[in-house]
C-alpha cells in the first residue's frame, strides 16, 4: 500500500516534465543497448533506431558518449545464434534457478562453472525456456566496455530484450547506484505527506479555537444582556453546554430544553425549580393564557396550572406568575 501510495505521489510530481527529465526526476536511467557491430560495437537507445555511436574499438569512444553511456544503464545484447535455448518443464514445488543448478551438467553442453543462464517465460507455449551462454562469450563483451571505463548493468538476447532475462554473472554484477535524487524525493515526499496528514489537525485547531473565542464572546453579551430575546439565547446557549452533564443527568436537560424551547417571545422564567416530578416555574408574561398552552403542548410537560393568583408589574406592565406542572419523566 505504502510503496503504491508512493509510486502514486511522485508520478503526479513528475507528470508536467519532458519525458527525458521526468526519468531524471524519478531516478530512472535510459537504457542503452550494447550490440557487436562489424570488427567493433555499437551503442543503441531502446527508443531510436540511430546508433549512438559506433566504432572498431571501444577504448576509443569519444568522451562526449561515455558521459551519456555512464549516466545510462548498458544492457549487452548476444546475438541469438551465440547462445543455446532449450525448453525445459521445472516442477512447481521447486526453485526454477535451483532446479536447473542441480542439472546443470547434463542442460548445458559447457562447464558449470562456465555456464551462464537464466530463465524465460515460453511465448504462449508449455513450460519455460533456459537460456544458456558460454562463460568466456560474456566474459569477452563484459572486459570490452570494462577497458573502455564502461559498466554494463545486464547481459540479455535478441528477441528477449523486454524480458527480465540477464545472463550477467554475479561476480561481474556492478555496485549498486547511490541514487542522491532518490533520496531527495524521498525526503520531500515525506515531509509533504506530513505536511498534508497535518493540515486538518491544524485546521481543526483553528476552527476550535475561534468556536471557543465566539462562546467566550457570546456569554459576555449574554451576561450584559436584559431583554428577552438575550435571555433566551442564553438559556438556550447554556443548555448546548451542558451536554457534558447528559450522560449523568439525561432527564433535567432534556426538560430545560424543553422549556426553553416552549417559552414564547413575551414571557421568561426568572426561576425553576424541579423537585421530584413537579416543576415550578416563575417569571413574567405578556399573555399567561398562550404561554400556559405552548407548555401543555409540550413532549415533557402536562397538567399546567397557576400555584398562585396572577399580579401585575407596576414597571414593566406584564403580568407575574407562578406556574407549577407534572413532568412526563420520573424524578430526578
Amino acid at each position: 500500500m505504502l510503496k503504491n501510495l508512493w509510486d502514486w505521489w511522485i508520478d503526479g510530481l513528475a507528470a508536467p516534465w519532458p519525458d527525458s527529465m521526468r526519468r531524471w526526476f524519478l531516478g530512472q536511467r535510459r537504457r542503452i543497448w550494447v550490440d557487436d557491430a562489424e570488427q567493433g560495437v555499437q551503442f543503441t537507445a531502446p527508443d531510436s533506431s540511430a546508433s549512438l555511436w559506433r566504432g572498431t574499438d571501444a577504448k576509443k569512444v569519444p568522451a562526449s558518449i561515455q558521459r551519456r553511456l555512464r549516466a545510462s544503464d548498458m544492457v549487452i545484447r548476444l546475438p541469438g545464434d551465440s547462445v543455446l535455448k532449450r525448453s525445459v518443464t521445472i516442477p512447481p514445488e521447486v526453485s526454477p534457478l535451483t532446479y536447473i543448478r542441480q542439472r546443470l551438467d547434463e542442460l548445458s553442453p559447457f562447464a558449470g562453472d562456465r555456464t551462464c543462464f537464466d530463465i524465460a517465460e515460453a511465448n504462449g507455449g508449455p513450460g519455460d525456456i533456459l537460456v544458456m551462454a558460454n562463460r568466456t562469450e560474456v566474459d569477452k563483451h563484459i572486459d570490452r566496455l570494462r577497458d573502455a571505463g564502461l559498466q554494463v548493468r545486464a547481459v540479455t538476447v535478441e528477441g528477449f530484450e523486454h524480458t527480465p532475462l540477464d545472463l550477467l554473472p554475479v561476480d561481474r554484477k556492478p555496485p549498486a547506484r547511490r541514487d542522491a535524487m532518490g533520496a531527495v524525493l524521498l525526503t520531500a515526499g515525506l515531509a509533504s505527506c506530513a505536511a498534508v496528514a497535518a493540515v486538518p489537525f491544524v485546521e481543526q485547531s483553528h476552527v476550535l479555537d475561534e468556536l471557543n473565542g465566539k462562546k467566550a464572546a457570546l456569554e459576555r453579551t449574554l451576561i450584559r444582556g436584559t431583554d428577552t430575546r438575550q435571555e433566551m439565547d442564553r438559556l438556550r446557549a447554556r443548555a448546548m453546554a451542558i451536554d457534558e452533564y447528559r450522560a449523568s443527568r439525561p432527564g433535567m436537560v432534556d426538560l430545560l430544553a424543553e422549556v426553553t424551547n416552549s417559552m414564547p417571545d413575551h414571557s421568561w422564567v426568572r426561576q425553576l425549580v424541579v423537585r421530584g416530578g413537579e416543576v415550578t416555574l416563575q417569571g413574567e408574561s405578556a399573555d399567561t393564557a398562550d404561554l400556559i398552552a405552548r407548555l401543555e403542548a409540550s413532549a415533557q410537560l402536562h397538567n399546567v396550572r397557576f400555584d398562585t393568583a396572577i399580579t401585575r408589574d407596576a414597571g414593566s406592565g406584564k403580568d407575574r406568575f407562578n406556574l407549577k406542572a407534572e413532568t412526563r419523566r420520573g424524578g430526578s
